[in-house]
């Protein structure tokens, strides 16, 4: 049972990966803001996902990825 909680595992960093890549490759990294937000982002990324692991991850990656997302496009 506590292998079926990491089964999904690859797959969502995997589409998280592809789209962070899409969503980042047209932003400008010059600034320090724009530096320290994408450390941000990916802190929030790591936080969020450790959770829903913790928790069981009950939810589906996609909702995973979808309910992150969200996250990450707000800043």
């Amino acid at each position: 049972m506590e292998e079926d909680r990491f089964e999904n595992l690859p797959v969502l960093f995997s589409r998280l990966d592809t789209k962070k890549d899409h969503w980042a490759s047209g932003l400008p990294t010059d600034t320090i803001k724009d530096k320290y937000s994408a450390v941000g982002k990916m802190g929030l990324i790591n936080s969020i996902t450790r959770k829903w692991l913790e928790s069981g991850a009950k939810e589906s990656p996609e909702e995973m990825i979808d309910y992150i997302m969200s996250f990450i496009t707000l800043f």
